[in-house]
């Protein structure tokens, strides 16, 4: 399940943007689909503020929150935003909920997973889901991408030969990508082998359903504090009749951010930035290219040069779905 008990999700920047970027996707699905008419089930939090902008921007209004921890399921009680979540009477972890949901309402499931010594847990869990889900069901996946989390050898100046030896620990078989390399347990490739899990697991809750195929839709990596990897992907029956209406009704590939495959994953870390030093940005662009902002700021919006250059492009890119935050004085 998630740690939500103690993360303040509802301040986290990167987060946020992929957040707002999900119901962008959400709005373009609802061409094909009537979303309000789905139930969304995800993890809550204390703060239940997923719950709270999907029913205000989508009018979703039949919700249920997985929570396992029995603090931050009586903090849901107190903190409940809107009367249509269901957080249940006890605690209850995703697994079981899962196993035993039918999944008979349309779909919308989130399963927001943070914790990674428990990823092989999480695939068998997504399969399950998978092997469950009907035609025209939609689900978001989100994983922990660090692979410090992976832990290492002090004895040994390099990490990746004891974090390669340590993932293939966690996964059985089934979900074990092949052939990996030493460098494919590092910062920028984590991201493409769990994505390769990932597929891995929800081939196996396909096996022996004929009825249905999946869309990827899209795929992104974010970093507040640790990095993330988050995937959605829609459920279509098994026919290319079924895949060409989907297509023409959503008009999804018009969407900038859509990627029908299993190898695109865009980044959308964003600079952190000061009140001054984002409205110079924004008042440059659309038109203004990341080359010439640097130029005229004179300096680069972070620590290290060559990320602080991609991320500034990030920004330019996503810019319109980044949050504003503010000091409030009551």
């Amino acid at each position: 399940m998630s740690s939500g008990g103690s993360i303040p999700y509802h301040l986290r920047q990167h987060k946020a943007v992929e957040r707002n970027l999900f119901i962008e996707l959400l709005r373009k699905l609802n061409n094909y689909i009537n979303i309000s008419d789905y139930v969304y089930i995800g993890f809550g939090g204390p703060f239940l503020e997923d719950f709270k902008q999907l029913h205000t921007a989508l009018k979703i209004s039949k919700m249920i929150s997985l929570e396992m921890d029995d603090n931050v399921h009586i903090r849901q009680k107190f903190n409940m935003p809107i009367s249509c979540v269901d957080i249940g009477d006890e605690p209850e972890n995703s697994g079981e909920f899962i196993t035993r949901y039918d999944f008979e309402e349309p779909s919308l499931i989130w399963l927001d997973y943070a914790i990674p010594k428990d990823l092989n847990k999480q695939l068998n869990e997504i399969a399950n889901m998978i092997s469950k889900l009907k035609p025209k069901d939609i689900f978001k996946i989100t994983l922990n991408a660090t692979p410090d989390s992976l832990g290492r050898d002090y004895t040994s100046p390099d990490p990746k030969p004891f974090r390669l030896e340590k993932l293939k620990s966690r996964l059985t078989e089934d979900y074990c990508p092949v052939n990996l390399e030493v460098d494919d347990v590092t910062f920028k490739r984590y991201p493409a082998v769990l994505l390769k899990a990932l597929q891995r697991a929800i081939n196996v809750g396909l096996a022996g359903r004929r009825d249905i195929q999946i869309q990827p839709l899209a795929t992104f990596i974010y970093k507040d504090g640790q990095q993330m990897i988050t995937f959605t992907g829609l459920v279509l029956p098994n026919n290319e009749e079924d895949k060409e209406l989907f297509f023409t009704k959503s008009r999804i590939q018009a969407w900038p951010f859509f990627d029908g495959n299993w190898d695109t994953i865009r980044n959308i870390s964003v600079p952190t930035m000061s009140l001054r030093e984002r409205m110079f940005v924004e008042e440059r662009l659309p038109f203004g290219t990341e080359q010439h902002i640097k130029d005229q700021l004179g300096f680069y919006l972070g620590e290290d040069e060559d990320e602080a250059s991609e991320n500034l492009q990030n920004f330019i890119e996503y810019y319109k779905v980044v949050p504003w935050y503010s000091k409030v004085l009551f």
